[in-house]
This record gives structure tokens, sequence and C-alpha cells, in this order.
């Protein structure tokens, strides 16, 4: 866990605030029917979202999903967004 930390801190370092992209992030399996809505939006097409289904654990929230998996994202990969969010499931 320090390690985690520490990377992490060290990511954020280099990355001022001023070099982070502007869009809201957000990468997770389809773990329950409310994250559809919000990856719908994702796929709108708007610049300054950038909201995406990864490829799940279970077998039936993949078969559920209605749009490709993008690969995740590592989390020290996170500190290049401005807003990242955290979304329930």
């Amino acid at each position: 866990m320090q390690h985690m930390t520490r990377a992490m801190s060290n990511t954020a370092a280099r990355t001022p605030w001023e070099h982070k992209r502007d869009v809201l992030f957000f990468r997770g399996s389809r773990t329950t029917a409310a994250r559809d809505a919000l990856v719908a939006l994702g796929q709108e097409g708007k610049p300054h979202l950038d909201i995406q289904f990864t490829k799940g654990t279970s077998k039936r929230s993949d078969a559920a999903r209605r749009s490709k998996a993008y690969p995740q994202v590592h989390l020290e990969d996170h500190c290049q967004y401005r807003c990242v969010l955290a979304y329930t499931g």
C-alpha cells in the first residue's frame, strides 16, 4: 500500500494542474444497471467526457454491456485528469 501511495504522489507531482486533461473521466465495469445511463452519456461524443466501461469479472454483466469494453486504466494514469468520477457499483 505504501508503494502505491508513493507512486501516486510522485505521478501527481509530475502532472501539474494546468497540464491535466480537462475532462470528466470514468472507467469501470458494468457492475449495476445504474451505470448504463452514465456510460451512454459518455458515448454522446461530448469532448469533456471520457466515460467508458471496461471488461468485467462477471460473464453476466459483460453480456448485459451494450458497448465495447475499453482497456482498464492504471490507477497512476488517473492523475492526468482533472476530474475523476467514482460511481456506485
